[in-house]
């Protein structure tokens, strides 16, 4: 289930999971879970993501 503001663009959603593989640390370990699209057979939501791509979230950190 994906509430209302949290559906994300494809290139946030893609910087994100670089910055959380970025952490060193294990799957099993992260205090969350990613779970690959393909796994999922339903999404309950909106249709499209709601928020615009700001650019100053894809630069690296540090």
């Amino acid at each position: 289930m994906a509430g209302r503001g949290r559906a994300l663009p494809a290139r946030l959603w893609q910087s994100l999971l670089e910055r959380v593989d970025a952490d060193g640390l294990d799957p099993w370990d992260r205090t969350f879970e990613v779970v690959r699209r393909e796994l999922v057979t339903e999404i309950v939501g909106v249709a499209d993501p709601e928020c615009p791509v700001a650019p100053e979230l894809l630069r690296p950190i540090a």
